[in-house]
Parts: C-alpha cells; structure tokens; sequence
C-alpha cells in the first residue's frame, strides 16, 4: 500500500467481492467491469503437520488469535492491507476448504493444465 499512498501506483479496481475498507473509493472488479461474481483475494493462514494433537492446534490457534488481536499488531497489518479475520480451527478447515473447491471449479470450468 505504500506505493499506493505515495501516488505511484493508482488503483483501479480491488479483487476481493466488495470494496476494501482501506481504499473505499476504489471499485471492485466486479462494480468496474461487470465480471459478478469476482472474489480472488491473497489470503494466509497457519497450517500444523497432519497428525498434530488436537490439543496441540486449538493453543497455536488460540495464540495466534490473540496476537493478531493486538492494536499495534492489527493496524500494522491493516496499513499494509491485509484485513484480519481471526478465525476458530473449524472456521479455518471450512475456509480452506472453500477455497479448495472454489478454485477447482474455476479450473474445471476453464480447462487450465499445467505448463
């Protein structure tokens, strides 16, 4: 976002399905060119080994949450862009999961192949 802040890039659209509440006079792609329904956004997320203990995931989540609950941490993130969304372990396996199916689709949908 600094480039953006300092006048050398302009935007002209946000990926994400709505607009961002750090550029809101900046359109979604789906509002500039009509392309509905448009959400490809750059997400992260905190993955353990398959096997790790329950127990062991719910304190890594639990601890990062709290981080990312933070002020100084929270708008350090937001003044770069990325909007935070703290979420449960079973949130986080239902959005992945989501995800997994949305971009499978796309892929079935269009025919992409490896190069």
């Amino acid at each position: 976002m600094g480039h953006v802040r300092e006048g050398r890039i302009k935007l002209l659209a946000v990926s994400s399905d709505g607009r961002s509440a750090i550029a809101a006079d900046v359109p979604s792609v789906a509002e500039a060119d009509g392309l509905a329904p448009f959400d490809v956004t750059l997400w992260v997320g905190f993955f353990a080994p398959r096997r790790t203990p329950r127990e062991i995931v719910a304190r890594l989540n639990s601890e990062i949450n709290e981080v990312l609950a933070q002020p100084e941490v929270k708008q350090r993130l937001l003044n770069e862009g990325a909007i935070v969304l703290p979420m449960s372990v079973d949130q986080f396996t239902s959005f992945v999961k989501a995800e997994g199916a949305k971009y499978e689709r796309i892929i079935k949908e269009t025919g992409l192949k490896p190069e």
